[in-house]
């Protein structure tokens, strides 16, 4: 069984430069921009799902599953025109 992640969140205030937040608008744009990486996160999984790839949430990712090798999930990916380095592949 492969496992893979998506890394969903890091350390808030260097991935969103959160300790520059100055103002509530500023805060509302960090959110924004979280909302549509989710957005893009969820469209990716509607796509693995129907390819039986299997999910569930860690502290800071989403962990994948799928019973198949490395490779031969690179060529699905590929296939299924997952954009590069949203998926860890290690």
């Amino acid at each position: 069984m492969l496992r893979l992640t998506i890394q969903v969140f890091e350390d808030f205030e260097e991935e969103f430069g959160a300790e520059q937040l100055g103002n509530t608008d500023e805060l509302r744009d960090v959110g924004d921009r979280f909302s549509k990486r989710m957005k893009t996160i969820a469209g990716l999984l509607d796509i693995l799902e129907k390819n039986k790839w299997q999910w569930t949430t860690g502290t800071h990712d989403i962990i994948l599953y799928k019973n198949c090798t490395k490779e031969e999930a690179i060529t699905e990916f590929k296939k299924l025109k997952i954009p590069e380095g949203i998926i860890e592949i290690d």
